[in-house]
């Protein structure tokens, strides 16, 4: 996920069910999660909940609780305030390319279906 907005486009992802809860929809395995922040933003603001209380509302808040952790480079965000959340989100596009190669997906797509395993 990425954000080409110089001025919006501040939460790539968002793994709370609201923004006063540490409660998630469920378990969430994260695997292979890029993010490319807009420009001016690091990662630690761009996924929800963030790594800083800085955004987080003035007085109590729940999500205080269980803010992300940014690895020391500032490239890797884990959830140890949220154990219904595995894996991590990285800064950056995928190592190897986008994971969709440009036109097999848009909004001219059309599923095949599922497919039987």
């Amino acid at each position: 996920m990425s954000s080409t907005s110089t001025t919006a486009g501040n939460w790539l992802t968002w793994l709370a069910t609201g923004s006063n809860t540490c409660s998630t929809a469920g378990q969430v395995n994260l695997d292979q999660v890029y993010v490319t922040p807009r420009k001016g933003r690091g990662l630690g603001n761009s996924v929800w909940p963030p790594s800083s209380a800085s955004n987080v509302d003035d007085g109590p808040n729940p999500v205080q609780g269980c803010l992300s952790s940014l690895s020391p480079d500032g490239s890797e965000l884990t959830f140890p305030g949220l154990p219904q959340i595995s894996g991590s989100v990285k800064e950056g596009p995928p190592p190897g390319g986008d994971f969709v190669p440009e036109g097999v997906a848009g909004p001219d797509y059309v599923s095949p279906g599922y497919l039987p395993g």
